[in-house]
């Protein structure tokens, strides 16, 4: 039997109007892998008790090794059922880098539902497919499926690096006024989870998921907004985030939501045309120099403009610039 892998949770600290998070999960010998989050001081009563959050920000690390986890704390059962069946998908998609690992708490306890809580969140990052999202379930345009959507999660470490802390402080304020202008709160969160030894590809769902389920004490819906149309998956593309596994990493407390994926970028776009506070602070580029705005030469800026060029809505002011005809014929 391959030796165990331990996942431990260290005392939260306190600096300042910050709370720290912090998990470790040594994997043999003296190696070990250390994963931290930080959020404002004003949500600590939102914060769960649990060690779920970590159990699935380790969840691709642990994949790798290969060796049961022991877990030193209190793990959801309905979640570690979810994620037995997410290990097997994971492990037939790509039996090179990963394998169905035993996880092992200290205690196995659902946390208690709190009675008329039903509200939900979202890892928002103010592109195309998180504004989407927002603007259908508060405006009740999901059907059925609406959810009462009350905040967002804007998360630094993922497509902002934590360095460029100006760029997401730029962009933490006009998300701020993007999801107030329809009555929801921003929660920034950093986290270190890029810096981990996976695959972001294949990871970033769980750490999606990882991030939100922070606020267990909070929320009953985790809303994840599709980054691919469900034709997209028709092909056999494998993506981390997609409407097979997202609901997986779900427990009976905090159930995970893949969202949006019937629709198109375009359709997507069209949707929320008459939204004036997405016209003017949409962030689609990841690829500019600064993080918080958009370049308008990179190949997402240029689709994203022409998209809005083909449905007659001219340049939104969220683009500082055009694209030429000649930055057009530079794309491959």
């Amino acid at each position: 039997m391959a030796p165990h892998a331990e996942l431990t949770l260290l005392p939260f600290r306190l600096t300042g109007k910050m709370i720290h998070l912090e998990g470790q999960l040594r994997t043999g010998g003296k190696s070990s892998i250390r994963l931290w989050y930080r959020i404002p001081a004003e949500f600590k009563d939102w914060v769960t008790d649990g060690a779920d959050p970590f159990v699935l920000g380790f969840l691709f690390p642990a994949m790798q090794t290969g060796r049961p986890v022991l877990v030193r704390g209190t793990v959801s059962p309905s979640l570690l059922r979810n994620l037995e069946e997410f290990m097997a998908v994971w492990q037939a998609w790509r039996p090179d880098r990963y394998r169905q690992v035993e996880i092992i708490p200290d205690q196995e306890e659902e946390a208690a539902e709190k009675r008329g809580r039903r509200d939900a969140v979202m890892p928002f990052s103010g592109g195309v497919d998180s504004c989407f999202t927002a603007w259908r379930h508060r405006k009740a345009l999901a059907g059925r499926r609406s959810t009462n959507l009350t905040a967002g999660v804007f998360i630094h470490g993922f497509d902002i690096p934590l360095r460029r802390s100006r760029s997401f402080d730029l962009s933490q304020r006009r998300n701020e006024e993007l999801l107030g202008s329809i009555g929801m709160t921003l929660i920034p969160l950093a986290t270190n989870f890029r810096d981990l030894p996976v695959s972001w590809a294949d990871s970033h769902a769980a750490a999606l998921v990882s991030s939100l389920t922070l606020f267990g004490k909070r929320f009953s819906r985790i809303v994840v907004a599709s980054s691919e149309p469900y034709v997209s998956f028709v092909t056999g593309k494998i993506w981390g985030s997609n409407p097979l596994t997202d609901r997986m990493l779900s427990s009976d407390r905090l159930k995970v939501i893949y969202d949006g994926a019937e629709y198109s970028r375009i359709e997507k776009i069209q949707s929320m045309s008459d939204w004036p506070e997405a016209l003017r602070f949409l962030r689609v580029c990841w690829e500019g120099k600064e993080k918080h705005e958009n370049c308008c030469r990179c190949v997402k800026c240029i689709r994203n403009i022409l998209i809005f060029r083909a449905l007659g809505k001219g340049l939104p002011p969220c683009f500082p610039r055009d694209a030429s005809d000649d930055d057009i014929r530079k794309l491959s």
